[in-house]
């Protein structure tokens, strides 16, 4: 398959490719690559090796790069290969993340990326596709579980950085997408998780200021906040982009995305739950 895109498309995949100024929600979505990892992405991966030499900024001149594959299969390959999860492993970003930054704009010219298998693939929106190569619905039990699999894996392999971060994620995508659902619209919240929960729990009538909810049950979700609160701050002490504040001990480690994928799993079910009893559209 062929693809034309956009020169502003061209511009977001040149930013998911050298991790600059890629943004999704407040937060980057690609690691930083140097020059020279610009070349060999273009280079090692799909044998281009006459890229000119140009003295225009960075974005500028992988833009151009893809200017020039504008409506061939190679490009289609590129954009695929922007979103490889092997280039997002062992590092505080998730492919995933890019894959709904780039969709935003990949949409308007009349493509997607699909999942297939553990990556991507581009197609044009209206062709058929499998249903196993759906996105998984993110307010649905099969989104929770992949990754809180996700997570474990990670603690598995003693990525303890990428559990705490994976989890946060979790916990983030069912937030965004359920203002989504709610209000049909995305607020800005300057990365501030705790807040985006709940302005969340108050749309979906699960605060303190619904009358109809057991004191327990309140108490119980108050410590939700609690949960919230602390995994912003750590993903903050963790990442790359901030002075390293907290080194995780495995069991740290574990005990954060257990308390995440318990937020997340009670957001998911509570929405569902409302959508049984005819209270959500």
């Amino acid at each position: 398959m062929n693809a034309t895109l956009h020169p502003k498309t061209l511009l977001v995949v040149a930013r998911v490719i050298n991790g600059d100024d890629a943004i999704w929600m407040d937060h980057p979505v690609s690691p930083w690559r140097e020059d020279d990892e610009i070349k060999a992405f273009f280079g090692d991966k799909f044998g281009i090796i006459n890229l000119p030499d140009m003295e225009d900024s960075r974005e500028k001149r992988t833009t151009a790069w893809l200017s020039s594959l504008n409506g061939t299969e190679i490009l289609v390959r590129i954009v695929e290969e922007s979103v490889n999860p092997h280039h997002y492993a062992h590092s505080e970003f998730d492919a995933d993340r890019a894959v709904r930054l780039l969709d935003d704009s990949l949409k308007v010219d009349g493509y997607r990326l699909i999942r297939h298998g553990k990556g991507y693939v581009l197609r044009e929106q209206g062709n058929h596709v499998n249903v196993e190569d759906i996105p998984t619905d993110i307010l649905t039990n099969d989104y929770v579980l992949e990754i809180s699999n996700k997570c474990t894996s990670r603690l598995d392999a003693d990525d303890l950085d990428g559990a705490i971060t994976t989890s946060r994620t979790l916990v983030e995508a069912v937030l965004i997408e359920l203002e989504h659902r709610l209000a049909k619209t995305r607020s800005d919240f300057g990365g501030d998780l705790q807040k985006q929960y709940k302005h969340v729990m108050k749309m979906m009538r699960l605060d303190d200021e619904n009358p109809a909810l057991d004191e327990n049950l309140k108490q119980v979700m108050r410590g939700f906040v609690t949960v919230v609160n602390g995994l912003a701050g750590l993903r903050n002490k963790i990442s790359d982009g901030h002075a390293r504040e907290f080194k995780p001990v495995p069991h740290h480690a574990r005990v954060v995305v257990n308390a995440a994928k318990t937020v997340a799993d009670f957001l998911v079910r509570s929405y569902s739950f409302q959508r049984e009893k005819g209270r959500r559209s």
